[in-house]
């Protein structure tokens, strides 16, 4: 390729040099190199479009450049952004210049059919530095900076986190996908000014919406703490890159920033939209009075103060709706799932429900209340399941309870519907559970039978295995409920209240306790007192995992609850003669191999147990074994 004379004339190639000496006695001047083609595409306005930017960066593009036609000479610094698989997105390239820097990214277009790099950004939302490396180690703590540089030095100081960065500078926070950092313990080292300090608190606020446990460092009082530990004045704009060039000891200077960070607070987070303002004093719109240009406009009150998390669906994408959070009277928090469908009918019903917890709602506003709430849009995706246990959201296996989900870190937010909650409780440490209920239960074979099967439940999945049961039965004052509250004490109160439920229940209601039990253990208390009919049909749908099918109040057909559980029971009599008493009914093959009777007593003269203890008593041995558990 041979250069046109005009386009040698022009400032672009004089500023870059990037036409060679002329020939001698030719006229001509030299064929541009691969990168000096590169470098005049990456500047040349596009004059048919803006052409398609290409991601990740084929095996066939074309060279990069290796000059900036107005910064002149080479960079400074080149920092490649990669995605997950270690493929090419984009780089960001640093130029030096007299009066400070420059900073410009590098990406691949295509235009008019051809590949030419450009010096512009990728589309939105955009990757964030060392997405491979945070792929890599999903379960490692991060550690965000501003800028590339300070983020490769962070690396060096804190060795154990991941650091990136977002693509763009202090003013493009909200253009980065964060979404790869949900759930994970997140540092943030700003720049010591107030750019900084304004991208700090940007940042964290988004990973605060997506789960994200937030720090700060005070990166102006780190500024003002010489390497020796005295007081200076604080240097204006002083990062990562420039504490790790001036302390010799990167340990010390770790030590320093770790105890100069402090957790992120958010604050509520309030979304106002159109005539809808919502603060502190709650919720409030603006309604004109009477007609004509001189007509008052009065501020009305709707509902006390709360905060729309996320937007929330179920793993499969239904069931769409709002995640709401507010505090009542009393200062306790509130959370609900208000479902998008809810927000196309009568109004009472939810705003009823709302305020039963505490959320106050003016009753002639009820209306505007659910147009607020259909026309809020917010950020954060909130993954809802409406039972316990595993799930697969997003690729990754999660392990859900009330109050903590069990998961790879950098998963979505996941949050149980209230409905499903069952009496959960943690209580004490694992060595007080073991010097208490496992050193009495030790050498009693139906304890250990009992406390073994509340452990197995999250393994049915693991294995493939459906749900199951043990009913253990015999005359009263055998030990039987002091066996199953030991049991209970792996995922709740062994004590009464506590995670022992009554057999007593419809149907209906038993499914709903499975729900609230799948993947741990549902424990049924005294079988006799079921309904025969009832029993015989909830072993069928106890051990299948599936409820009835219902139809939702349009006709449709709602979707069954689902289980997977293992039961512990007990009872005066086996699961045969209960099932008997139904008019005499004989029990099916399929329901006995569902529910295993196990007879209480032992034959040994200590009950269900197999010795009296060191004391020969087994009367005194139950309640110790029940313990505050």
């Amino acid at each position: 390729m041979w250069v046109r004379h005009d386009l040698a004339a022009s400032p672009l190639c004089s500023a870059r040099r990037l036409i060679m000496n002329e020939f001698p006695n030719t006229g001509k001047f030299a064929p541009l190199t691969p990168q000096e083609r590169a470098a005049v595409d990456a500047t040349s306005r596009d004059k048919e479009g803006e052409g398609e930017c290409v991601l990740p960066v084929p095996a066939d593009a074309p060279p990069k450049p290796t000059t900036h036609s107005k910064w002149g000479g080479v960079s400074s610094g080149r920092w490649p952004y990669l995605d997950a698989s270690g493929a090419l997105l984009f780089e960001v390239w640093r130029f030096d210049k007299p009066d400070g820097k420059e900073i410009r990214p590098l990406s691949l277009w295509r235009v008019s059919g051809r590949l030419a790099w450009r010096w512009k950004a990728v589309p939105e939302p955009r990757a964030l530095y060392n997405l491979d490396k945070l792929s890599a180690r999903p379960g490692a703590s991060v550690i965000i900076c501003e800028g590339e540089k300070s983020a490769d030095a962070a690396a060096k100081i804190f060795r154990k986190s991941v650091a990136t960065t977002s693509p763009g500078g202090s003013q493009a926070a909200l253009k980065a996908d964060w979404a790869p950092l949900a759930g994970r313990t997140v540092l943030i080292w700003p720049d010591a000014d107030e750019p900084g300090s304004k991208y700090a608190e940007q940042v964290a606020a988004i990973l605060g919406a997506l789960g994200c446990e937030v720090s700060i460092i005070d990166a102006v009082a780190l500024a003002g703490m010489a390497p020796d530990g005295s007081q200076r004045e604080a240097v204006k704009g002083w990062d990562a890159a420039d504490a790790s060039g001036e302390w010799q000891d990167l340990d010390a200077l770790r030590e320093a920033a770790a105890g100069l960070a402090k957790p992120f607070e958010p604050g509520p987070q309030f979304v106002s939209w159109g005539d809808f303002t919502m603060s502190t004093d709650g919720l409030a719109t603006e309604v004109t009075k009477g007609k004509g240009e001189n007509a008052p406009v009065q501020t009305v009150w709707i509902a006390s103060a709360f905060e729309v998390i996320g937007a929330c669906r179920d793993p499969h994408g239904r069931g769409w709706g709002k995640w709401l959070r507010w505090r009542d009277a009393d200062e306790r928090i509130h959370t609900r799932h208000v479902a998008d469908a809810a927000l196309q009918g009568d109004p009472s019903a939810l705003c009823g429900g709302l305020a039963d917890e505490g959320l106050s709602i003016n009753r002639n506003q009820q209306r505007p209340f659910l147009t607020y709430l259909s026309g809020c849009n917010v950020k954060g995706r909130v993954t809802i399941v409406h039972r316990t246990g595993w799930h697969d959201i997003g690729g990754h296996q999660i392990f859900v309870l009330p109050a903590e989900i069990i998961g790879p870190k950098g998963s979505e937010r996941v949050i149980l519907d209230a409905s499903a909650a069952g009496p959960y409780e943690a209580r004490g440490t694992l060595k007080d559970w073991q010097d208490g209920v496992g050193g009495l239960s030790s050498g009693h074979a139906l304890p250990v039978l009992a406390i073994s099967a509340a452990f197995a439940g999250p393994l049915l999945a693991i294995a493939g295995q459906e749900g199951g049961g043990v009913n253990i039965f015999g005359g009263s004052s055998k030990g039987k409920t002091t066996i199953i509250q030991l049991a209970a004490s792996i995922w709740g109160k062994g004590a009464s209240p506590g995670y022992v439920r009554a057999w007593r229940a419809t149907a209906n209601g038993l499914e709903g306790a499975a729900a609230s039990a799948s993947d741990t253990v549902l424990i049924l208390d005294e079988l006799g007192v079921v309904d025969a009919r009832d029993a015989a049909s909830s072993l069928y749908g106890l051990a299948n995992g599936s409820g009835k099918a219902r139809a939702a109040r349009d006709g449709s057909l709602r979707e069954p609850k689902s289980w997977r559980v293992l039961i512990l029971s007990t009872g005066e009599v086996p699961t045969e003669t209960k099932l008997a008493e139904d008019r005499g009914r004989k029990a099916r093959a399929g329901q006995l191999v569902r529910m295993l009777d196990i007879q209480a007593d032992r034959g040994e003269g200590f009950g269900a147990f197999d010795h009296g203890g060191s004391d020969s008593d087994a009367g005194a041995l139950a309640p110790r074994r029940r313990g505050p558990y």
